[in-house]
């Protein structure tokens, strides 16, 4: 499963538990959504407990290791490298608008 799923399961569980938590103390709140919202809550915990172990293998590339001594001097052959100038003769701030 990707982390974008797992995330998103875990951001909406604390969405719904907080929503649970407000509307317990909202005195005149619903008794019958309140039970929906538990209902919600608890769907999304069995999902939540019901998806695989979430894990990364962390990657590591030695670039010293991969490229070796190849020259990366990307610029010198590039025939858009340079320096870029603009003229700046009068910028008073009336003249630029």
């Amino acid at each position: 499963m990707s982390c974008i799923i797992h995330g998103k399961l875990d951001t909406a569980l604390e969405a719904v538990k907080e929503a649970f938590k407000e509307a317990v103390d909202t005195k005149d709140f619903d008794r019958e959504t309140l039970s929906e919202l538990w209902r919600h809550y608890q769907g999304l915990q069995s999902i939540v407990d019901g998806m695989p172990e979430h894990s990364h293998d962390d990657i590591k590339i030695d670039l010293d290791e991969a490229i070796g001594s190849y020259n990366m001097d990307l610029y010198n052959s590039d025939p858009l490298a340079g320096t870029v100038t603009f003229p700046t003769g009068d910028l008073t701030p009336s003249s630029v608008e």
